[in-house]
């Protein structure tokens, strides 16, 4: 996942920073967002709510460094991608990564 995110970022395919991702999905631009662990809950949480009304595909699990690293900037705390194909693959890689953790929760269980 983390390489279709540098390549969005070479294509000039990404939105960095939590204004510019609200204009960008405003606009109807973004197709994901990527909020940083690390913000604050109760911004978080409000920022999600937003843009999940507006369809917007959500995902956590990165720190503010990370992302920041995935954008080539120092800390990051919202990046969202406007290409709607890389959008679909990164969807598709969390997907497959998903069915294989319930896959090995499930042999655990048995």
């Amino acid at each position: 996942m983390e390489g279709l995110l540098r390549l969005a970022r070479k294509a000039g395919r990404i939105v960095v920073g939590v204004a510019l991702t609200k204009d960008s999905v405003r606009a109807g631009r973004v197709r994901a967002v990527w909020i940083a662990d690390d913000l604050l809950a109760k911004r978080s949480q409000s920022l999600i709510d937003a843009w999940r009304a507006t369809g917007v595909v959500i995902y956590r699990g990165w720190t503010k460094d990370e992302l920041g690293d995935l954008a080539g900037k120092a800390a990051v705390a919202v990046l969202s991608v406007t290409d709607p194909n890389i959008a679909a693959g990164i969807s598709q890689i969390v997907a497959v990564a998903e069915s294989g953790e319930e896959e090995r929760q499930g042999g655990e269980q048995s």
